[in-house]
This record gives structure tokens, C-alpha cells and sequence, in this order.
């Protein structure tokens, strides 16, 4: 997971392809701050789960590792004053 991408919808995904990896998830904002982008190795099963805009922004995968699911919060906080609500909603 990168965060901070300060990228939004003007970029195309295959900008941002990467050899070996698929399941490319974006939550994308805008060239002023946040965004995050998640990248998973090809051969790892992944679903996203749920998406969550406000007011922290990010979204869970499911992966499955070894016969295990794996339930995987990628988040940003776009407002540092609200750092302990951030890592206690997730």
C-alpha cells in the first residue's frame, strides 16, 4: 500500500501498473494530499470488501494466504487531529 498518492481520476490505471501484480485498488483524491493505492501479487487471491470515504478514507481486502483469509484495513487520515479516531475506528 502507498499512501499519499495525490493522484485523482485524470490518471489512467495502466500508468500505474507494476509486472507481477493485479488486483490494483485506488482511492484516489486529488494532487493537494491523501490518496492511497494498493498493489497484490498476482497469484494471491483478493476481494475488496468495503469501501469507506469519511472521515477517514480507505478500504478493507480479503486475501487468502496459506488456506487463511486475511481481512487487510489500507487507510489515510487526512486530518492529524483526528489520529485517535482513525486508529480506532479501524
Amino acid at each position: 500500500m502507498i499512501s499519499e498518492t495525490k493522484i485523482d481520476s485524470s490518471f489512467p490505471k495502466g500508468q500505474f501498473l507494476i509486472e507481477g501484480y493485479n488486483s490494483q485498488f485506488r482511492f484516489d483524491r486529488n494532487k493537494n494530499g491523501g490518496g492511497i493505492i494498493l498493489y497484490v501479487r498476482e497469484d494471491i487471491p483478493v476481494t475488496l470488501k468495503l469501501v469507506e470515504c469519511s472521515p477517514i478514507e480507505g478500504f478493507f481486502i480479503e486475501i487468502v494466504l496459506n488456506k487463511k483469509k486475511w481481512l487487510i484495513s489500507c487507510s489515510y487520515n487526512p486530518n492529524i487531529q483526528n489520529i485517535e479516531n482513525h486508529i480506532l475506528t479501524y
